[in-house]
């Protein structure tokens, strides 16, 4: 008997679906930084309590932080990629897929994960130790957090403001 979508689970394709998008984005993950990927780095390799003195540097304060954590156990170009760019990039075509499946159907969430997996500005960007993929994975993650009922998830009178609570946070 041949294998056909409907037998497989969606957390199945799911994972062979963010396999593929590792392997397209893992070959240039260890190229030279770019000068504004170096300067992140240097920026970030100062000690933690002066992290959030970036008044010149338009870039989020999480991905100091985050580069921050990861110069701790190495410098590698390879390494602070993976931390700042890689894996935002890949929880958000997880949580896109996830989404799509939620809101509409198996075959939409298999699709949409393909299409981000494969789009080739998204790989790029998944590269880089710049905040383009971040926001991406916060902005995922509040729209689902926006699909969540809070009467499900916290048995609580005031689970409407922690839901709201969880929102803000998030964003």
């Amino acid at each position: 008997e041949y294998c056909t979508f409907s037998k497989l689970s969606l957390w199945k394709l799911l994972l062979v679906i963010t396999i593929i998008a590792l392997l397209l984005r893992l070959p240039l993950l260890d190229q030279s930084f770019w000068l504004d990927e170096a300067a992140q780095a240097l920026e970030s390799a100062r000690p933690f309590s002066q992290q959030l003195q970036i008044q010149q540097d338009f870039q989020p304060p999480l991905l100091h932080y985050i580069t921050h954590a990861a110069i701790q156990v190495s410098t590698a170009e390879w390494w602070l990629r993976l931390w700042g760019a890689l894996i935002p990039g890949i929880l958000s075509i997880v949580g896109t897929s996830y989404l799509a499946a939620k809101l509409f159907s198996k075959r939409t969430a298999l699709l949409t994960g393909i299409l981000i997996a494969t789009h080739s500005f998204h790989i790029f960007y998944s590269q880089e130790l710049r905040p383009y993929s971040l926001p991406v994975v916060w902005a995922v993650l509040s729209w689902i957090w926006l699909t969540v009922d809070p009467q499900k998830i916290i048995k609580h009178k005031y689970s409407p403001w922690i839901w709201a609570g969880g929102l803000a946070l998030i964003n």
